[in-house]
C-alpha cells in the first residue's frame, strides 16, 4: 500500500489479502480500537513466547488469532515448517500497527485494488477493509469461504480464482 501510494506509476493493480491493520487508519473507530488492542496483546504474547524459546506456542497463539480457533491444530506440518522458518517476521507486526498511513495516504493509490478477506479472518481485518474502502478510488472486495487469514492455503481454489479474475486483462 505504501509503495502504491508513494509511487502510483509503479502499480497497475494491487491485491490486498487481509492487509495489516494500521493504528493511524483506524484511530477514529472505537470498535476497531478494541480489536487493535487485542491484536497488540496477541503479538506481544507471541514475541514473548518466542523469546522464552517456545516458538510453536507463539505461532499457535498468533495463527489461532488471525485464522480462527484451532487453526494451528488444522495446519499441516508442511505449512507449520514454513511458518516456523518465517517466525522472525512477527517482530514486524509490532511496528506495522504504528506505520503512518491514513485515509489521505490511501487516497493517493490510483490503481485498482482488490481487497480479499477470509470468512473466518479476525474482525480487525474487516475494520481495515472497511476503512480502506472509504479512502480508495477504485476497490473491489472478495470473501473467501471456509477460510481465515491464511485463505490462500485454506481455500486456494477460491483465492486464486478471485485474484485471476481481478488481474486478467
Amino acid at each position: 500500500m505504501i509503495v502504491a501510494a508513494q509511487h502510483p506509476e509503479l502499480v497497475h493493480k494491487l491485491v490486498l489479502a487481509d492487509p495489516t491493520p494500521l493504528q493511524t487508519l483506524l484511530s477514529n473507530n472505537v470498535k476497531a480500537q478494541k480489536h487493535l488492542d487485542i491484536r497488540m496483546a496477541t503479538v506481544q504474547k507471541t514475541v514473548q513466547l518466542y523469546q522464552q524459546g517456545k516458538p510453536d506456542s507463539g505461532l499457535e497463539t498468533f495463527v489461532n488469532y488471525i485464522a480462527g480457533p484451532d487453526a494451528w491444530e488444522k495446519t499441516s506440518e508442511n505449512r507449520r515448517t514454513t511458518l516456523r522458518d518465517n517466525s522472525w517476521t512477527q517482530l514486524g507486526h509490532l511496528k506495522d500497527l504504528e506505520t503512518p498511513f491514513d485515509c489521505n495516504s490511501a487516497g493517493k493509490i490510483s490503481s485498482k485494488v482488490l481487497m480479499i478477506t477470509g470468512e473466518r479472518s479476525a474482525p480487525i481485518y474487516g475494520f481495515m477493509n472497511s476503512a480502506l474502502n472509504t479512502c480508495l478510488k477504485q476497490s473491489n472486495n472478495a470473501l473467501i469461504a471456509d477460510a481465515g487469514h491464511m485463505m490462500f492455503s485454506a481455500n486456494p481454489t477460491a483465492f486464486v480464482f478471485e485474484v485471476q479474475e481481478f488481474i486478467a486483462p
